[in-house]
Parts: structure tokens; C-alpha cells; sequence
């Protein structure tokens, strides 16, 4: 069990590290904001 906690944080450590997933992260988060504004933004627009 310890082993597995192990090489689940250099996993993780790793993956924060790389720019792509960075990159990636912030754009899911970026179009999921936008997804759920959308409704809000027709009908400001619709007025």
C-alpha cells in the first residue's frame, strides 16, 4: 500500500510538471465557464 501512495505522488508531480497538461487543464476550465454563461449571454443579447 505505501508503494502505491508512492508512485501515485511522483505520478501526479509529474503530470503538474508537464506544460501540456497544464495547457489542457486551463482550456477545459476555460469552455466549461463559457459552456454554463452561454444561456446568460442569448439572452443579454435577445433584449
Amino acid at each position: 500500500m505505501k508503494d502505491i501512495i508512492t508512485v501515485m505522488k511522483f505520478t501526479i508531480k509529474d503530470m503538474l510538471k508537464r506544460k501540456s497538461f497544464v495547457i489542457s487543464t486551463l482550456i477545459i476550465l476555460v469552455l466549461i465557464v463559457v459552456g454554463f454563461n452561454i444561456p446568460k449571454m442569448i439572452k443579454s443579447f435577445s433584449r
